[in-house]
């Protein structure tokens, strides 16, 4: 058995080549980008009208 540290990186190093392997797939890579700039629009639009 490997220390809970060392499984925590392998996880860590798995879920990323997942998401890289999904990204090269052209799986789910439209929409997480469109996802992502619609929270930063909405994000900024609410700092601006909160300030």
């Amino acid at each position: 058995m490997s220390p809970p540290k060392d499984s925590t990186v392998l996880h860590k190093k798995g879920r990323i080549l997942l998401a890289i392997e999904a990204l090269n797939k052209g799986w789910g890579a439209v929409p997480l980008a469109y996802m992502f700039l619609a929270y930063r629009l909405a994000f900024s639009t609410l700092l601006l009208y909160a300030a």
